[in-house]
């Protein structure tokens, strides 16, 4: 199994922004178990074949070999590629001068002849006229280079530029069949023993299969227990608690779920609505459990003292907003939040005050946007559950923090209502998604005047309110 990076229509600089591609590279290669766990130490007395684990095994594991398109064996054959190749290489002769521009001119015809030596791999004419095309355009460029050292040069640098026109006059001469392919693929480096990585630009025409014999048992209707996990990870993000307390180990070591007709039912149907999230996602944002409040005032004492944790769902769970979402909250409410779907990953520490969505950002053990930071940031290395805290940081963050502060700059813009009590309405109902009491209101009135009508602070107080920070 390795990894590789392809192009995107449109871009030539593929390290930035490729796609990620896992493909199957040494078909022939032997699989032999690590002893002891290390890689270094192989038990080469017995070589491993696919399979399942036969306490696993209630289907057959029969990986068939499956043919690939022609694109994904040779990626330079997508048709964006040399249509964009071409046109880097026409901007680089639209901004040419002098003996650089005879270079730039030369480039357009070296990518297309090894195109077609690619695309015909074996044809001995094309790979000659690819090669020629090659030695004329290093020629061209040398040549240039040379031309642009002024007579107050470095020697060294002087003679490393004759040298190199010489070496590519000697290649024009002979220029053979060898030649530089287009770079459309990035091979990740297998170790210290593979430099050549980047030169890898034809793969395998087929995969062993066994990936998607593996995924195909997975997600076997015999093998209801994917489908649980699943339900119970998109049920825990939903309604703020799981069927399975410990997310992390839904086994048979795990306490058996007081909801377990909830979860078998939703589990059943989802495999039958063809594994649609978005089938299973609506079923539980529609049920009458979903539209529940959270709030316990008013409930029956015998309820409140028989189940206060809530394990039978009488009510929903309050929890608090994901990181991201406390973030991107602020940007929506400032009207600044960046909707604008797909891109690179932003650098936390270059564009911290960038307004895009904060699922764009680089997140690393070592690599941590500050703000996100203070709001239980997902833990990189367990995905399962976060963490919730109230402690703070997280108060510090949202009234000290210059996203908070121009949140409540541009709402007190767009809040333009002469009362104070008009005023405080409209803020509730857009900070906090509901009115404010008797008491808080006359408390806002109060708070008004002491202020003296100073409406971004007032703003910024309630930004700090649990209510925005909580989903009830």
């Amino acid at each position: 199994l390795h990894v590789r990076l392809d192009p995107l229509p449109g871009v030539t600089d593929f390290e930035k922004d490729g796609l990620p591609r896992v493909f199957d590279l040494h078909l022939d290669r032997a699989t032999y178990r690590h002893v002891r766990g290390d890689e270094k130490n192989e038990d080469k007395s017995k070589p491993m074949t696919p399979g399942i684990p036969g306490v696993l095994e209630f289907a057959t594991f029969t990986p068939k070999i499956i043919t690939l398109p022609p694109a994904i064996s040779k990626p330079f054959l997508q048709p964006f590629v040399l249509a964009d190749r071409l046109a880097a290489a026409e901007a680089e002769i639209a901004s040419a001068r002098g003996k650089q521009l005879a270079a730039a001119k030369l480039k357009p015809a070296m990518l297309c002849a090894a195109f077609a030596a690619e695309s015909q791999k074996g044809d001995k004419a094309l790979a000659k006229a690819a090669a020629l095309a090659e030695a004329q355009f290093k020629l061209a460029k040398a040549e240039a280079d040379l031309a642009a050292l002024d007579a107050k040069a470095d020697v060294k640098k002087r003679k490393a530029a004759e040298d190199a026109v010489a070496a590519a006059q000697k290649r024009l001469k002979e220029p053979g069949e060898t030649y530089t392919p287009i770079l459309a693929s990035l091979k990740a480096q297998e170790g210290p023993d593979d430099p050549d990585n980047a030169k890898v630009q034809t793969y395998p025409a087929t995969s062993t299969g066994r990936r998607l014999a593996f995924a195909q048992w997975i997600a076997d209707a015999r093998n209801p227990l994917t489908a649980r996990v699943l339900v119970n990870q998109v049920w825990l993000r939903l309604t703020g608690a799981s069927f399975v307390p410990d997310v992390s180990d839904f086994g048979l070591r795990a306490p058996k779920p007081v909801q377990q007709d909830i979860l078998d039912t939703l589990a059943a149907g989802f495999m039958e609505n063809g594994w649609s999230l978005k089938w299973l996602i609506k079923q539980i944002i529609l049920s009458d459990l979903y539209r529940r409040s959270s709030s316990n005032a008013g409930a029956d004492a015998h309820t409140l003292a028989a189940d206060p944790d809530n394990t039978f769902l009488w009510r929903m769970n309050p929890r608090r907003l994901e990181s991201q979402s406390v973030r991107d909250a602020l940007l929506a409410l400032s009207g600044q939040l960046d909707l604008t779907i797909g891109g690179p990953s932003l650098d936390p520490a270059k564009a911290e005050n960038l307004p895009r969505r904060s699922l764009y950002f680089v997140q690393t053990p070592d690599t941590e946007h500050r703000f996100l930071g203070a709001f239980d940031n997902a833990n990189v290395l367990e995905c399962y559950r976060r963490n919730e805290s109230v402690v703070p940081q997280q108060a510090l963050a949202l009234t000290n923090s210059q996203l908070s502060r121009a949140t409540a700059d541009a709402l007190a813009k767009k809040l333009p209502e002469a009362m104070p009590s008009d005023f405080i309405l409209r803020a509730f109902q857009t900070i906090l998604n509901r009115l404010p009491t008797a008491k808080e209101q006359q408390v806002c009135i109060e708070a008004f005047a002491t202020l003296k009508k100073n409406r971004p602070l007032f703003l910024q107080a309630l930004l700090n309110h649990n209510d925005f920070v909580t989903l009830r």
